[in-house]
Parts: structure tokens; sequence; C-alpha cells
């Protein structure tokens, strides 16, 4: 009887009455409306500049038709929209429209149909951000790039780029072709400790003319390749920001023709140059080179961390504890682990994972039940040689091959790719075994074992020697015995 209530309330008193018995007399009345209309399709901006109206269209869908959409924001009474145009097929299909303007900040609001006989929808909620005008988002309006607001409003939320990036927005509007070619190459510069607002105030003139420099490049086809290249180096979901793009900064700094760095392009030649002989860098000896954090954020790919190494630390092999990555970065020498640590913690902090590469009965772990991946992960070897040398490297998975970067004087000139871990150890003659570690110095997380030490395992004598040194070892002197005895049980197996 919804439906008659709501008649009832049109009508006078006497004749509602004489209504609602007259129905009941003649055993007929009005039929129950109990199907809420639908909301079929709401469109309305995520962001607008305060004073360019909000449009707002709303579709629903009613056996009877809707008698009313309304939106409501929070804290601000709801609005009502106005019914454009409808048609009945079988329901009613009507549009609802409403212009109206709101005051800057960050809105939820929830969309609302309702029936005749006070049925509701089902609301549709969203958000929508109104910008002001003197904001970054504000001054893009009219300069035809709305291909990149979505990534200039993300630079701005997060503070990464300011009003005062204006200028950089011109840039942006002139070159367009730049993140058409190379998507992401605005976002990219910005997040630059140069042109970031972590570390500057403001872009000055300075950076916006190298910047300009980089972008004009990236706007020339020819160049497309090189640029995504230094664009794909390291993990970009879990890197702060691409080192390689600093690189190329900081030789635009310099006023140097940066062509001869992307064609042909070299990785090695770009990074190398930029750390030792730019004024930026100055061979390491800037401040950029002195906060700890800082240098770690920027050896985010391996080669990095690689050359990081042998141009900065000093090779002394020490046969105490392990230094942990901030020790080594103060002291500037320490042996083959301390580097081996260093490498894999500068990737581990920038999306790599800590992983043991592979699953098969041929190897030990203390836990099988792991899937390996197979691109961007890291972990160290520890090596041993006979039973009076040993020596650590840190190895890198990517696109399912393994890549070896040992800094030491010790490396080996073959640096991969390889299959597996076993490769990696038949590859160096006189290996004998082989325990991988991750990101914990003293905690082993697998095994690998030659064909020769396999079998020497399944004598007693050889095995309890065996079992000895690794007592001495680091995995036991500094380490748990609960992290690492699983190693000894391994080695007993030989004896079954």
């Amino acid at each position: 009887m919804e439906a008659c209530a709501y008649w009832a309330k049109k009508l006078n008193p006497a004749a509602a009455a004489v209504l609602t018995i007259a129905l009941l007399l003649t055993g007929a009345g009005c039929a129950k409306d109990e199907k809420p209309p639908v909301i079929q399709q709401v469109d309305m901006p995520e962001r607008v500049v305060e004073d360019v109206n909000v449009k707002l269209t709303v579709r629903t869908a009613d056996d009877r038709g809707a008698e009313e959409v309304y939106v409501q924001f929070d804290s601000i009474d709801k609005i009502l929209l106005t019914k454009t145009d409808s048609q009945k097929n079988g329901e009613e299909i009507s549009n609802w429209a409403a212009s109206f303007r709101l005051s800057p900040k960050d809105y939820s609001y929830s969309i609302v149909a309702e029936d005749k006989a006070g049925n509701k929808s089902d609301p549709k909620e969203g958000k929508i951000t109104v910008y002001s005008k003197d904001s970054l988002y504000g001054y893009t309006q009219g300069k035809g790039i709305d291909t990149y607001l979505s990534q200039i409003v993300s630079l701005e939320k997060n503070g990464i780029v300011d009003a005062n990036g204006r200028a950089f927005i011109d840039l942006v509007a002139k070159y367009p072709k730049a993140g058409e070619l190379v998507p992401g190459t605005y976002a990219e510069l910005l997040l630059l400790p140069d042109l970031s607002l972590e570390k500057y105030l403001k872009i000055d003139e300075r950076d916006l003319k190298a910047a300009e420099k980089i972008i004009k490049l990236a706007s020339d086809p020819k160049y497309t390749s090189a640029f995504l290249n230094i664009d794909s180096v390291g993990i970009k979901a879990g890197r702060k920001y691409g080192a390689l793009w600093e690189a190329l900064l900081w030789e635009a700094y310099d006023d140097k023709n940066l062509s001869d760095f992307l064609e042909p392009y070299s990785m090695e030649k770009l990074v190398k140059d930029a750390w030792t002989n730019t004024s930026t860098s100055s061979n390491y000896s800037k401040d950029r080179w002195g906060d700890y954090n800082e240098v770690v954020t920027r050896l985010s790919f391996p080669e990095g961390a690689y050359w990081y190494l042998r141009d900065n630390m000093g090779f002394v092999p020490d046969p105490s504890k392990t230094k942990y990555p901030e020790e080594l970065f103060d002291k500037k020498y320490g042996g083959c682990d301390d580097y081996s640590l260093f490498i894999t913690h500068c990737l581990f902090m920038s999306g790599y994972g800590i992983d043991k590469f592979e699953k098969t009965p041929e190897i030990g772990y203390p836990d099988y039940n792991f899937e390996p991946n197979e691109d961007n992960a890291v972990c160290t070897l520890f090596f041993w040689k006979g039973i009076n040398w040993a020596h650590f490297i840190p190895l890198v998975k990517k696109n399912n091959q393994i890549y070896v970067f040992d800094a030491t004087p010790f490396e080996n000139s073959n640096r991969g790719p390889f299959k597996s871990i076993r490769d990696v150890l038949d590859a160096n003659p006189g290996w004998t075994s082989a325990f991988i570690r991750g990101n914990q110095p003293y905690k082993c997380i697998g095994v690998v074992l030659s064909e020769y030490t396999k079998t020497r395992l399944k004598n007693k004598d050889y095995r309890d020697k065996a079992k000895e040194l690794l007592k001495m070892s680091h995995f036991f002197v500094y380490g748990t015995a609960e992290d690492n005895t699983w190693i000894l049980e391994y080695f007993d197996n030989y004896d079954k």
C-alpha cells in the first residue's frame, strides 16, 4: 500500500478517507511497489578547479519511475538533480543532471535514487577533489596535457612538486612527445632528489635548463630505445627514483652532449662518467655521497652497487664478524662477506627479493615450502674451497638467469648468466660447496654441493671433519644453532 500512501498524502484528509474506504470495500488496491530504483550510470569528474562547474549526470531504471535523485556530500546539504528525459520500455529509464560549484578540498559523496513509494537505490559512492585556481593542477588547464594530469596530480598531492613547478609544466606542454615515447618521463624527472621538494624548495633555472635538454632528447624517436633502457634499470615499483635518470641530469647540469651517452647507449659509460666526472658528484667527493641512506637509495641496481664498491672500498679481509652495510660504508674497507652483504642490502631495499633461486631435490634447504622467483631476486653464496679457504659472492637473478656481482679482487671473469646455483659452483674450479645466505649474515638458507663433495660426505671421517669446520664458521660462531643446525643434519643424510 506504499503507492496508496503516496496518493493519500496528495489528497485532503476527507478525500483520502473516502479513497481508502472505497478501496477496502471493492477489494481493489494499489499494487505494492517493493522494487527499488537502480542507478545504472554515473558521470562525474574526479577533479576540477574551483571556478569550474561540476557536471553530474545519472541514469536510473525503475518499474514505476524514480521520484528524485540527489547527491549527498559530507558536510554539505544534499543537491537534487533534475530529470532531463525518460522513456518507458517495460521499466522507466530516466536521465538526471545537475551542475554546481564546490570550494577547494577533497570530498566524498553518495548518490541515491528514490521512488514514489520511498524505496531507495543502493548508493553510488565516490570521491572528487576540487583544486584552487593557484594550484599546479589549476595551472595545467588548457595546456593540452590532459594525458599527464594524473601523474601531475599525484606528484602534487605527495608533495614532490608544488606551484613553483609551473615552469616544468610548461616543458611538458612544449614537449608532449616525450611522455608518449617514454611513458613516465616527467614523473621520473620530478622524483629525482635535485628536482624534488624533499631536497629543495623549488625548481630553479639551472634545473629547468637541464631538464629541458633531457626532455627534448626523449621527444626524439632516435633515442627512445636508450631512454626505455634507462627507465627500466632496477625495479620501478621498489626504487625511490631512477638512478640513471639522475646520472643523465648530472651530465645535463654540466652542459655535456647527452647524445654521446645515448647513441650508442652504454649504462656503464653514463653511470661511471656521472659519478666520477661531473661537478655534481666530482668522483664521489660531494655531499650526495656522504649520507648512508641516500647512497643506498641511489644504488638501486646491481651494476651500480658493484661499481660503487670497486671505486670506494678497500679490500681488507677480516676474519672477525661481518660488517653490517652502514659500518662498511663508514669504514670504507672490508672483506668479501662485507661486500656481499652490502650489495644484497642495497638491492633488497630497492625492491629485490631475498631468494634461494631454485627448488630441486639436489639442493638442501631448511624449509622446502617456497616458490622461487624468476626475476629480481638476490642472495649471497659462501663458498668453500678445500678446507682452508672460503669466499662470499653476491648473486642476482633476472629473467630466470643468475649473474655474479663479485666486487673483490678475487672476481671470476665469468659473471654469467648461469641457469642454476650449481652452475655457478661448477664455474669456479676447486669450489666444493656453497652456502646460500640472504640479508641476514649468519643465517644459512640453503646448501649446494659439488658431486665430489657429495661423494666424500658418505665417508664418516670426512663428514665429521666438514661438520667441525662448519661449527667454526660464521654461521655457528656468530649465528644461532637453531637457525643452522639443519645443515649438520643435512650432511648426516649422506650416511643413509
